[in-house]
């Protein structure tokens, strides 16, 4: 807040970059209060039990504070200088408490024994992420029983029949709301269940963001080619740092997305101009278009599963530093811009010890 004040005033960069960090550090509290609840409230059985967790919130939040420090252009001596000095007074203590916390839960069976403490622990699951699909189904295995269950009879013909929604967006003015901003807006204090979300056919020109208080919402449209959410926002035009140019961000654990496209139409000569940003834990996205060019798909951070869907783009265009299953869907890669070279993915995950991170690409056709 003291740089804002210092900075912020002076230069819209500076200040674009202070308030992401602001934010950023807030989400990596909120996992580290995770973590901590977890290991001061339960015995080492339950903390071990909950390895898989404990890894993600502490990988989230090295995600975070690498947000916070892309969010700098080293190549602008304010945004540099400032960079720098959270970088020597917090940043990089920081880091290396939250790589040492990450190392203990990911080693806690060893780490015990060597202290001769003979307790009843498996070993910690060090599986890859493709191992982490249940061969039935083809769901990651920490997605629930009921959502299981929710989407498998999403895959139906009539599914729309057996869905009841708590509200409908409508361009037409058949529904409550006629933007998915407001119908977000009314989503009930302290909601306990899924929350759904109907968005009928139309081009929704807006930006859209699932704040991290709007837990379990399902949101489906008619089709990803009659439900379509889209925007332009980018860095190399507009100016807007790449986070900030999404045109549809999800913050919410257990969120789903169904039959709709999101899409953003700076073209190649936006440079980065993200479609969907999507930092969810838990998060699923199934049947829908993610399309742009340049960093199209933002998988920031935890754990997210894509299935069915059609994602295009140039540069870059499936990133991040989240734990990420793509599956059973097309790659589109399109033309890019002349002296520019077409790259998929970038994962942008550090290099240390025991990451619970990376991005996989199963059954997936890339054309």
């Amino acid at each position: 807040d003291r740089l804002t004040i210092e900075y912020g005033n002076k230069d819209s960069g500076i200040k674009m970059a202070l308030d992401g960090c602001n934010e950023m550090m807030q989400f990596a509290l909120d996992s580290l209060d995770l973590s901590t609840t977890v290991v001061r409230d339960n015995n080492i059985q339950f903390v071990h039990a909950q390895n898989a967790d404990l890894r993600n919130w502490l990988s989230a939040v090295i995600s975070y504070k690498q947000a916070c420090m892309e969010g700098f252009d080293d190549e602008k001596e304010g945004e540099k200088k400032i960079k720098d000095q959270f970088h020597a007074q917090t940043i990089d203590r920081a880091t290396k408490v939250t790589i040492v916390a990450l190392d203990i839960v990911s080693d806690l069976s060893n780490i015990l024994q060597e202290f001769g403490l003979k307790l009843d622990l498996k070993p910690s699951s060090r599986r890859l992420l493709y191992e982490e699909i249940d061969n039935e189904e083809g769901f990651p295995t920490w997605v629930s029983a009921t959502d299981r269950k929710l989407l498998a009879q999403m895959q139906r013909k009539d599914w729309r029949s057996n869905v009841k929604p708590n509200v409908v967006v409508s361009k037409d003015g058949t529904g409550q709301f006629n933007n998915i901003r407001d119908a977000l807006k009314n989503y009930p204090k302290g909601n306990k269940g899924r929350y759904i979300i109907y968005v009928k056919a139309g081009v929704y020109d807006d930006w859209v963001n699932v704040t991290k208080e709007c837990k379990y919402v399902l949101m489906y449209g008619d089709g990803p080619e009659r439900t379509i959410i889209t925007g332009k926002m980018n860095n190399a035009i507009n100016g807007i740092k790449t986070m900030y140019t999404a045109t549809f961000t999800n913050e919410a654990i257990g969120f789903i997305a169904r039959e709709m496209t999101f899409q953003n139409t700076a073209g190649p000569i936006g440079h980065q101009a993200v479609a969907l940003r999507n930092h969810g834990d838990m998060s699923a996205i199934v049947g829908c278009h993610i399309l742009g060019y340049q960093d199209t798909l933002y998988a920031h951070a935890n754990r997210q599963f894509y299935r069915d869907c059609v994602i295009s783009g140039t540069i870059d265009f499936i990133f991040g530093t989240s734990r990420t299953m793509i599956q059973n869907s097309k790659i589109v890669v399109r033309k890019p811009l002349v002296g520019q070279s077409n790259t998929i993915t970038a994962d942008g995950t550090e290099n240390f010890k025991n990451p619970y991170t990376g991005i996989v690409i199963q059954n997936c056709q890339i054309i």
